[in-house]
């Protein structure tokens, strides 16, 4: 749950809605209804059973995983293995305009983070980078609100080799239309600074925060950082990733493949 400190950088951030060193923020649409009716409960608990509600569970995994543009893929690359979320369940949104706009939520940062970046190290709908969002249940101010918080850039090739790798050889098999070109980046690129998003279903607004490592001390929202761990003992950096519990309490994970023409769909517990 978050400190008193964490509750204050949040409003702080929530207010701002210009351009500095440290975030840049951008209006966005209104939710659909089903997703702005969250808003009404008051405790995490009721807003996940509503998530719930709007949801269904699937029941033949296989055959949702077979939606993959990626072809026959071994059981640990499939879409709902590679899904983020502790959750043990696999859930589809019931209606399709729900799904869609989970899906123009990740084509957004995407977006977002193109005009913030040089070349090519914007995010990307691909397997290495921009595939998972925590939605967050945020009571730091006087109503509820709704968080997503997008983690990009997951898998770095210099610190998560191995997924990097594995992602690489899937994407190479994507033979959908729309798919995404693929492309290996480090955690030491620009791009990664701004490898964090939170969106505000109330205020239906983004922010993108730059976690620049030279001026973390600095930075007034770097208590929203998960600590690093022993990464340093390994000669490693900082992985930079913004801890969703520092924000409020996680309801379930928004996993977004649409580059391989899959919809957003959930993974939580039931």
């Amino acid at each position: 749950m978050p400190t008193q400190e964490q509750k204050a950088a949040l409003q702080r951030l929530k207010a701002f809605t210009g351009s500095n060193e440290f975030v840049h923020s951008w209006e966005g649409d209104r939710a659909p209804g089903e997703i702005e009716a969250l808003l009404l409960h008051a405790t995490a608990d009721k807003a996940r059973t509503a998530l719930l509600d709007m949801s269904a569970a699937v029941i033949n995994v296989g055959a949702f995983n077979g939606q993959s543009a990626i072809p026959r893929v071994e059981k640990q690359d499939s879409i709902t293995e590679w899904a983020s979320g502790n959750g043990t369940q696999i859930r589809q949104f019931k209606k399709e305009a729900v799904a869609t706009y989970f899906d123009d939520l990740f084509h957004f940062v995407s977006a977002m983070t193109l005009s913030l970046v040089k070349d090519d190290h914007y995010q990307r709908l691909t397997r290495n980078d921009l595939f998972h969002g925590h939605l967050v249940h945020d009571l730091s101010g006087a109503l509820p609100d709704i968080l997503m918080v997008f983690h990009g850039k997951e898998y770095p090739a210099d610190t998560q080799e191995t997924p990097s790798e594995n992602a690489r050889k899937l994407e190479a098999k994507n033979n959908h239309p729309d798919k995404v070109p693929f492309r290996e980046f480090t955690s030491r690129e620009v791009g990664y600074l701004r490898r964090n998003t939170v969106y505000s279903v109330r205020q239906h607004r983004f922010w993108n925060l730059n976690y620049e490592r030279a001026r973390l001390a600095g930075n007034p929202y770097g208590v929203f950082l998960d600590k690093p761990f022993d990464y340093a003992e390994y000669g490693l950096l900082d992985p930079l990733v913004l801890d969703q519990d520092n924000l409020g309490t996680n309801l379930g994970d928004v996993n977004c493949f649409s580059s391989e023409g899959v919809t957003s769909f959930l993974k939580m517990n039931p």
